[in-house]
C-alpha cells in the first residue's frame, strides 16, 4: 500500500493530497478519505478531484485536494460629499515656522438647509470556514461618522448632513463647519469693490490701496494691506504679510491685531498688537500691549502708544530717526475730565447762583422801600429762593464727586512697562501719561516704567558711550 500524505496550509484554507504509490498499490477511497479525516479535513474537500485521482491511480504530489471559504468583510462604510471642501489640505510651514495660507480653499458657501454630506451604512459581511470546518468570523467593515460641527444638523436616521444656516463652509479638527464668513478667494480691488460684511471676512490675497473692508467680526488677509482701510468692530484682525500704507493706511480693530509688518501707516486697536519683524513710520494706538519681539522687532520712527506695555527689540535708528514711544494711561485721562468736567459745571452753577442772588437782592430791596410785593414778584422771590437752594445743593454732589476723583487717581502702576531687550539709539522719546524722557545716547537693554510721580529707566550704555546718565525733573534713572 502506497504512502498517503496530506498538508494543510497554515491559514487552513487549503489542503493537498501526496500518493506515492503505482496503479497495483493505488489506496482506496475508503483509504484516502481515512487519511484526509486523520489529518483533519472535512470540509471542502474536491470530491471531482479525488475521484480523478482515484480513476487514475498514478502518484500525485502536492495535490489540491480541499479548499476552504476565508471570510469576506462587508462594504465600508461611504460619505457621499454634496459640497466641495479641501478637507486633506495643509499649510506649508516656512524658515520662520510661520504657515503659508496664501492658497487654501478652505471656504465654501453653503444655504440654509443645504445637503452636504450623505453617509452609505456600511454592509454585512460573509464568515469563512476552514478545511477543518471552523467557522471564521468577518472582519467587520470600516465605519464613518459623519462629520457635523458648528451649524449644521443631521437628519432622524444620522444618514444625512445639513447646513443649518446661511455661511461658509470649512474643515475643521475633522468636522464641518459653517460660519457667517465672507471669503474673497483673491485681492479686495476692482473686481470687488468695498467689502462691508457683518460677520468674518477671509481674503486670500491684497488690500488694494484706495479699498475699504468692513466686518462686524474677524478680518484674516493673507496678502499684504496697500493704502487702503481696514476695519473690525468686534474681532481681530490678521495680516499675514504687512501694511505698506504710503500715509495713507489705516488699520481699526475692535480686537487684537497681528501682522508681518507696519510701515508708513494707522493702527488703532482695542485689544494688543503683535508685530512679526518691524514698524517704521507707524502711529500706533493700542488698549493692550505692543509687542516686536521675534526677527528685527524694530520701531523706527512714528509713535508707538499703548495702554500695558510696550516691547521691543531695537528702538530709533543709527540716523537718530526720531521716534516715540509712550504708555497712556486712562485713567489718568478719565479722571482729568472728569474734573474738567466737574470743574465746568461748579463755573456754570457759580453765574447761575450769582445772576439769581442779584435778582434776590433787587426784591428784597423792592419788598423794603414798598413795604410788599405784588403776587407776582412774591411768586417770582419764592422761585428764586427755592432755586437758589438747589443749586447750592447741586455744588455740594459737585465737591463729593471732584473728593471722589481726587482720592480715586491713579499714583503708580509698576506692572506696567516699556521694555526693549537691544539697543535704544539716540532722538526716542518715551513717556508715561503725562511724565517724559527724552533719550540722547545709545543704550542697551531699557525699562522704562513709572513710581509714583517718576520715570525710572534702567538701562546699559554702549560701549563707546559716555558714562553717566543725565537726569531730568520728574525722572529717575539706574543703570
Amino acid at each position: 500500500m502506497g504512502t498517503i500524505e496530506v498538508t494543510i496550509s497554515p491559514d487552513c484554507l487549503s489542503a493537498t493530497l501526496t500518493i506515492a504509490a503505482e496503479r497495483d498499490a493505488f489506496p482506496g477511497e475508503s483509504e484516502v478519505r481515512a487519511a484526509l479525516a486523520a489529518a483533519g479535513v472535512h470540509h471542502g474537500i474536491m470530491e471531482e478531484r479525488l475521484r480523478t485521482v482515484l480513476r487514475e491511480g498514478r502518484p500525485v504530489s502536492d495535490e489540491p485536494i480541499a479548499v476552504g471559504s476565508p471570510p469576506q468583510s462587508g462594504p465600508d462604510a461611504q460619505l457621499i460629499w454634496h459640497i466641495d471642501v479641501d478637507r486633506d489640505h495643509r499649510p506649508h510651514i516656512n524658515e520662520n515656522d510661520r504657515a503659508d495660507f496664501k492658497q487654501l480653499h478652505l471656504f465654501e458657501h453653503a444655504h440654509a438647509h443645504q445637503l452636504l454630506v450623505e453617509k452609505v451604512p456600511s454592509g454585512d459581511g460573509v464568515d469563512g470556514i476552514t478545511v477543518g470546518g471552523d467557522i471564521l468570523e468577518a472582519p467587520p467593515p470600516a465605519d464613518l461618522t459623519i462629520p457635523s460641527g458648528k451649524n449644521t444638523y443631521t437628519s432622524g436616521d444620522g444618514l444625512k448632513l445639513f447646513a443649518e444656516i446661511d455661511g461658509y463652509v470649512f474643515w475643521e479638527d475633522g468636522c464641518l463647519h459653517i460660519d457667517n464668513i465672507y471669503h474673497i478667494k483673491g485681492d479686495v480691488d476692482y473686481s470687488t469693490g468695498n467689502v462691508n460684511f457683518q460677520g468674518a471676512v477671509v481674503i486670500d490675497g491684497d488690500v488694494r490701496s484706495g479699498f475699504r473692508v468692513e466686518a462686524t467680526d474677524t478680518i484674516f488677509i493673507s496678502g499684504t494691506v496697500g493704502a487702503a482701510s481696514v476695519y473690525s468692530q468686534n474681532g481681530d484682525v490678521t495680516i499675514r504679510c504687512g501694511i505698506l500704507g504710503k500715509g495713507r493706511g489705516k488699520v481699526i480693530s475692535g480686537g487684537n491685531l497681528h501682522c508681518g509688518f507696519v510701515q508708513d501707516a494707522t493702527l488703532g486697536v482695542k485689544g494688543d498688537v503683535v508685530i512679526d519683524h518691524y514698524a517704521i513710520n507707524a502711529q500706533i494706538a493700542a488698549g493692550g500691549t505692543v509687542r516686536l519681539t521675534a526677527n528685527e522687532g524694530l520701531v523706527r520712527g512714528g509713535v508707538v502708544t499703548a495702554e500695558a506695555g510696550v516691547f521691543a527689540r531695537e528702538v530709533g535708528s543709527q540716523q537718530d530717526k526720531y521716534t516715540e514711544i509712550n504708555l497712556s494711561d486712562q485713567r489718568v485721562f478719565q479722571s482729568r475730565a472728569g474734573m474738567w468736567d466737574i470743574s465746568r459745571k461748579r463755573a456754570g452753577l457759580a453765574m447761575r447762583i450769582s445772576a439769581l442772588e442779584k435778582k434776590r437782592a433787587l426784591l428784597a430791596l423792592l419788598r423794603e422801600k414798598s413795604g410788599s410785593l405784588s403776587a407776582e414778584k412774591e411768586h417770582d422771590l419764592a422761585f428764586v429762593e427755592s432755586e437758589l437752594a438747589r443749586l447750592k445743593e447741586n455744588l455740594v454732589e459737585l465737591d463729593q464727586k471732584e473728593l471722589t476723583l481726587q482720592k480715586g487717581a491713579p499714583r503708580s502702576d509698576s506692572r506696567r512697562e516699556i521694555r526693549v531687550t537691544g539697543t535704544v539709539h539716540r532722538n526716542v522719546k518715551f513717556g508715561i501719561g503725562l511724565l517724559e524722557f527724552y533719550n540722547q545716547r545709545t543704550l542697551d537693554n531699557v525699562t522704562v516704567s513709572r513710581v509714583r510721580d517718576d520715570i525710572v529707566v534702567n538701562a546699559a550704555e554702549c560701549e563707546g558711550e559716555p558714562t553717566g546718565v543725565a537726569s531730568a525733573p520728574g525722572v529717575t534713572q539706574s543703570r
